[in-house]
């Protein structure tokens, strides 16, 4: 909050009154595109540069190297842990591109099998396979002029993997069941979690193909590489998160935010998403305190174990986890049995 005063007086110059103004920083948009949320007494430009949040060299690097390459047509591969946000990175490439008004299609690589995930990417024609009823395109040609998004390449099947370096190569594929060639137009970006050096080694990722897609790689850091950006990271979700809950965001503290920065994130910024989430369902409209967060973050941040989590996390842990215990279990940072006997403490069915 930030407070001004005034002295009321009247037509005579005598007092009257006095008035108070109370403004509320936490929702203050300071210029055009920017923001500076106050949370935990400490104001943060936290506006994003691209969709990306941060302004550790690390990030800055990373917002570098889009903007050289946003406007190229060359293949990329982006790289990093789970969580870092990845197609984050290759959306950027996209929307800051001259492609930016052009479709832009994400594929999981590791979700679909084989045959599936073929007819996805290159189409299939009538009666080429059981239940092919109809011709259907595939993302190779929904895409036209703008970009696909391969994510967890890693997990193409062996298979697809020809197939997919000669699309690269020349441009050229046909739909499943047809003869009819057709061209690709759109730009290839990749992505993946997993080390395909190692997995060329290991024989189940062609090396000609990994060549081929790491034109230019782009390495997207890990949460615990920057932990600076965690403050700027931390505002942003809460203001985005409350914001969808209907709830006015009341801020983090000094405490919760210094276990923020001091937890390692594993599972980097969508883990700290999630935290962030669950501590919201705690806090409400209030301010998010160690209390609220999940017991393996404020743990680290203690060096010790800080007892057992009372009747209202123990709820909330449920509630979000649908009432699954070895979800709610996960959530708490503890065993299934522990959980149970925290319930059984606090009277929980």
């Amino acid at each position: 909050m930030l407070k001004s005063a005034q002295v009321l007086l009247d037509d005579a110059g005598r007092l009257v009154g006095g008035l108070e103004v109370m403004h509320d920083l936490t929702a203050l948009r300071v210029g055009e595109g920017a923001s500076s949320v106050v949370h935990a007494g400490v104001a943060t430009d936290a506006a994003p540069v691209h969709g990306i949040v941060g302004s550790s060299p690390a990030i800055r690097t990373l917002i570098e190297q889009v903007e050289r390459l946003a406007g190229l047509g060359v293949s990329v591969l982006v790289t990093g842990e789970s969580g870092t946000g990845k197609e984050l990175v290759a959306r950027a490439l996209h929307h800051q591109g001259l492609r930016a008004a052009r479709p832009f299609h994400a594929v999981n690589c590791a979700a679909l099998s084989e045959t599936l995930l073929e007819s996805e990417l290159f189409g299939h024609e009538r009666g080429a396979f059981t239940g092919a009823f109809r011709d259907k395109p595939g993302r190779f040609e929904l895409c036209e002029d703008g970009t696909i998004l391969l994510d967890e390449i890693g997990c193409l099947p062996f298979g697809l993997q020809s197939k997919l370096l000669r699309v690269l190569e020349d441009g050229g594929f046909e739909r499943v069941g047809g003869t009819r060639p057709l061209q690709l137009r759109a730009r290839v970006v990749a992505a993946t979690n997993a080390d395909l050096d190692q997995l060329v080694r290991q024989g189940t990722f062609r090396a000609d193909l990994l060549y081929r897609l790491k034109v230019i790689p782009i390495r997207v850091p890990p949460l615990r590489e920057r932990r600076e950006d965690i403050l700027a990271l931390t505002n942003h979700l809460v203001e985005n998160l409350a914001a969808a809950a209907g709830l006015r965001a009341g801020g983090v503290s000094t405490s919760a935010l210094g276990a923020l920065e001091r937890h390692d994130w594993p599972g980097n910024v969508r883990e700290l998403r999630n935290v962030l989430q669950f501590a919201l369902v705690l806090a409400g409209e209030g301010e998010i305190r160690p209390e609220h967060l999940p017991v393996e973050v404020t743990q680290l941040a203690a060096g010790t174990a800080t007892g057992a989590p009372d009747r209202a996390r123990i709820e909330a842990a449920l509630a979000r986890a649908r009432f699954n215990r070895t979800e709610a279990a996960a959530l708490l940072g503890v065993s299934r049995t522990t959980l149970w006997r925290h319930m059984r403490r606090a009277r929980l069915g």
